[in-house]
Parts: C-alpha cells; structure tokens; sequence
C-alpha cells in the first residue's frame, strides 16, 4: 500500500480475505487503522459534511426497526 501512496489504510475480508486482511495487519500495525478508528473517521465525517449545526439527529435520522 506504501508503494501506492497510501500513508495509512483500513483492510477488510471476508473468508479468505479474513486472513489475508489478518497477514496486512501483523506485517504493518502501524499503517493499518482498527476498526474503532474506523467508526471515528467516518463519526467524525458525518459532523464535518452535513449541515447539523452541531446537532446530528436534526438531519440524520435513525431508525431502529
């Protein structure tokens, strides 16, 4: 991923991918974000490109059914 520019990268697999995403991880820790750094960037994401005005739930809605 270094060789295409990519300072800092998220990996993600299913079956196989599961392992390859496994081996990226062990070879370059610090290059690869956990999921819950994830979740952050794409949080923080969602504050920054809408137009909440601080509050999320005004314009994003959330259904739980």
């Amino acid at each position: 991923m270094a060789r295409l520019g990519y300072r800092r990268f998220g990996a993600q697999g299913s079956d196989w991918g599961t392992s390859i995403a496994t081996s990226i991880g062990q070879r370059q820790p610090d290059r690869v974000d956990s999921p819950a750094a994830l979740c952050a960037w794409i949080v923080e994401k969602f504050w920054s490109w809408t137009d909440s005005g601080g509050d999320l739930h005004r314009v994003i809605t959330c259904s739980t059914t």
